[in-house]
């Protein structure tokens, strides 16, 4: 059986997610393009560099792309050598299941060839000390995201932060002057507002965990939406559940109580929630709703991974949420950290889009700083050379079900 260019990336993605010792050695068996990929996996678990012109030729790439890709799957595995050799024991079974698998869930039937990439411009992590030009200020926060959709985003997703102090900020007046420089801009570009912040637990120490902690930014379902009821988004995040946040004592809380109201709400402005799903139960949940009536056809989801402790950027994770999604419903997909574009490929070739910024990965390649431009430019080289569309503003809107606001 001989694979097509989709399915080469497949193999690309499941090398850099750290499952590339398996495939690579059943890859290699084959001849052609699939074989000179399984000789850059193999090669590439060993350590070993291939020779780039030899795989280039023979995959019909060219030198340039093959040498970027080799570089991307230098920069991903070398961390994760030990793991991933760790994983050569699965290589029966997989062999056992046949290349069946492979177009089953990466084949061009499923593959999305119209993706809408959402940016996600600064967050409110604690980013600020990490990188030397997080967006902070309302100019700032609109300028990156005005960039980012020139780039090819066609959904920007904003948080605003405390300019003084660079911490996450839940002032309306912070966000009406983002959301109006850009709606005052010549850039179309869709604005997706997070209703995410107020959730923030900080339970005290353990023979006092009531006493909670001095971050606590803990708010009700209404008080977590004043921006989005003011400005009227065409998005806002919803956070399907709570969750362990990270280490220490943070808990994020949304509640089904407080879900369903806040669903409600969103649902009488008008305005489309994003499903933020970070774990399996708040996927089961949405469904839910969606069950109620509180949430409008088509529902958008996105499936977040990496953030510790939801769920880890696996690419299995991924593909269970796929096929627990329900019939319809529109899908954005990310990973954090270094698994941002490895995930930007894996979403795509399962029929999803893409969310990539800076909120989510501060880095271009190891120890190089990135803009939120220059992380759509690179996804958007990676899903053009799958031959993919990046489509536009009006494109999501139609896809979505949106309105666009004035």
């Amino acid at each position: 059986m001989r694979f097509g260019r989709e399915q080469n990336w497949a193999a690309l993605v499941l090398a850099a997610l750290g499952q590339y010792t398996a495939w690579g050695v059943a890859l290699a068996t084959e001849g052609g393009p699939t074989g000179a990929w399984g000789g850059i996996l193999g090669q590439a678990a060993a350590g070993e560099r291939p020779a780039v012109g030899a795989c280039a030729k023979a995959t019909g790439h060219g030198a340039g792309v093959m040498q970027g890709a080799i570089k991307h799957l230098e920069h991903v595995m070398r961390p994760r050598q030990t793991v991933a050799k760790g994983r050569i024991g699965a290589l029966p079974a997989l062999s056992g299941l046949g290349y069946s698998v492979l177009p089953r869930i990466f084949g061009s039937e499923h593959m999305n060839r119209q993706v809408v990439i959402t940016c996600a411009v600064t967050g409110a992590g604690d980013t600020v000390g990490r990188h030397p030009a997080i967006p902070v200020t309302p100019a700032e926060i609109a300028a990156a995201a005005l960039d980012a959709a020139k780039a090819g985003a066609a959904v920007v997703h904003c948080h605003v932060r405390d300019p003084a102090t660079g911490k996450g900020s839940r002032d309306v007046a912070l966000y009406r002057e983002v959301v109006a420089r850009i709606r005052e801009s010549d850039t179309d570009v869709v604005v997706n507002l997070t209703a995410g912040m107020g959730g923030d637990l900080f339970i005290g120490p353990d023979e006092r965990p009531r006493e909670f902690g001095a971050d606590t930014d803990l708010v009700g379902a209404l008080e977590r939406l004043p921006h989005v009821e003011e400005l009227l988004p065409e998005i806002c995040s919803l956070d399907c559940g709570s969750y362990n946040f990270g280490e220490g004592s943070l808990v994020y809380v949304s509640t089904p109580d407080m879900l369903r109201r806040g669903a409600k709400r969103i649902q009488e402005l008008g305005v489309k929630p994003e499903l933020e799903v970070f774990d399996t139960g708040h996927l089961w949940f949405a469904r839910q709703m969606l069950e109620e009536g509180l949430l409008d056809e088509p529902p958008l989801f996105q499936l977040c991974h990496g953030i510790r402790w939801g769920a880890p950027p696996e690419l299995a994770v991924l593909q269970a949420w796929v096929q627990l999604l329900p019939p319809g419903a529109n899908w954005t997909a990310f990973a954090i950290s270094r698994d941002q574009m490895p995930f930007a490929a894996a979403a795509a070739l399962l029929g999803g889009n893409v969310r990539v910024g800076l909120e989510d990965n501060l880095y271009l390649e190891r120890g190089v700083h990135a803009s939120n431009a220059q992380l759509v430019e690179r996804a958007r080289s990676i899903l053009e050379l799958m031959g993919a569309e990046v489509v536009g503003p009006a494109a999501a809107r139609e896809k979505f079900g949106l309105t666009k606001r004035a």
